[in-house]
């Protein structure tokens, strides 16, 4: 596992690159920083590894698609979040 404190900055290095293909990236940092002291004190590994590909393929979340429950619960936690703070 990772600190989501850590795991933020790094994304936002890492995936700086690919901020303008990645839609979803700062609503997932947002969200990450609003559950870090909370329920997701640290990244797991299947978020990690899984994350890059979750925000390349996902361009909103009205188009995200659970395949059939293949993305970490971090990934379902966070299209809630959207869509409860979308209202």
């Amino acid at each position: 596992t990772v600190p989501t404190e850590l795991a933020i900055q790094l994304w936002q290095l890492v995936f700086d690159k690919y901020k303008n293909s990645m839609k979803l990236l700062s609503k997932w940092l947002e969200f990450c920083e609003s559950v870090k002291d909370k329920d997701m004190k640290v990244v797991s590994k299947d978020v990690w590894e899984q994350i890059f590909d979750f925000l390349q393929e996902t361009q909103s979340i009205d188009s995200y698609d659970d395949c059939g429950g293949a993305w970490p619960i971090a990934v379902d936690e966070f299209v809630e979040w959207c869509q409860e703070n979308k209202k």
